[in-house]
């Protein structure tokens, strides 16, 4: 097992054992996050992909996108988009959406299991540092952990102030960067 100083207290732990990667991450001496990664089977979560449709299941209100894998995933209705972006009408269903045949630009949002093909999403989220691109968004949020007031109302601002026409996700170690 290997140690990696991240500052602040934060402390990384990796250990390769056979098939096996792990990594703890430890703050202030606690377990904070914990990633296991199996060398056949590495995990495509957060991974985009241009996928293609192959079918629209209508039973499922979902449509399943090749992904140039082996194993095609699941985009529900839910977490489809229309054209240019759009967000999904309430009630819209997925036929509506999409059509075989179509590129779709998509991101994992959970791995396959068993026979299943990995969850997807039309709502692409690139996390940073102090933030969170989110390309078809349209807003700034600022994270709950830094609470209300002030300080928060001038956070939202400064990353307004940069932020061009898409979205962002102010995460709470943003509080202390520079511009």
């Amino acid at each position: 097992m290997s140690g990696l100083s991240a500052g602040a207290g934060t402390e990384i732990l990796i250990d390769r054992d056979g098939p096996l990667t792990r990594a703890a991450v430890l703050t202030g001496g606690r377990l904070t996050d914990l990633y296991i990664d199996h060398a056949a089977r590495p995990s495509l979560l957060g991974h985009v992909f241009l996928g293609r449709v192959e079918r629209i299941a209508t039973g499922l209100d979902g449509a399943f996108v090749d992904l140039g894998t082996g194993k095609s995933g699941l985009l529900s209705a839910l977490d489809a988009r229309g054209p240019k972006g759009r967000p999904k009408a309430k009630g819209e269903r997925i036929g509506n959406l999409l059509r075989t045949g179509q590129s779709v630009l998509v991101q994992v949002k959970a791995d396959a299991t068993g026979a299943k093909g990995p969850s997807l999403t039309m709502d692409i989220t690139l996390p940073g540092r102090f933030l969170v691109h989110a390309p078809l968004g349209r807003d700034v949020a600022v994270s709950k952990r830094l609470g209300s007031g002030p300080e928060r109302a001038e956070l939202a601002r400064r990353i307004q102030d940069i932020a061009s026409g898409a979205g962002w996700i102010v995460r709470a170690g943003a509080a202390t960067a520079p511009d």
